[in-house]
């Protein structure tokens, strides 16, 4: 028992100036994946503009983000976390998915009115 608990100090030691990691015989790798939770949407128009913008919970690095604007891609927004579009006096829909590197994902949007004058 000596000899396997010295064995085991040993490879412990090899294993750390190499930069791994030793675990339990048997035991499997721990990966956390933290789902993406509570997506928002805001968005303001003024001056015949509109902004959009879009934030969550939670994910993991890297995320994609894909725009929609009245349901057409928007892909001068993608991989941004706003939106901005010229309008004109019209009613429209925002949305939003964020996906992260596990592919995890949570979207939002919304409905905004165009206004041409002061920003609200």
């Amino acid at each position: 028992m000596r000899r396997l608990r010295q064995a085991m100090l040993a490879g412990a030691a090899v294993a750390a100036l190499l930069g791994a990691t030793v675990s339990p015989a048997g035991a499997a790798p721990v990966s956390v994946q933290t789902v993406l939770t509570n997506p928002r949407m805001s968005c303001d128009s003024g001056a015949s503009e509109v902004w959009c913008w879009f934030s969550w919970d939670g994910g993991t690095a890297p995320f994609t983000i894909r725009w929609t604007f009245n349901g057409y891609p928007w892909p001068e927004s993608n991989d941004a976390s706003a939106l901005r579009k010229h309008c004109s006096g019209s009613t429209f829909t925002v949305s939003a998915v964020v996906t992260d590197v596990h592919g995890h994902s949570a979207s939002a949007g919304g409905t905004c009115t165009c206004r041409a004058g002061d920003w609200r």
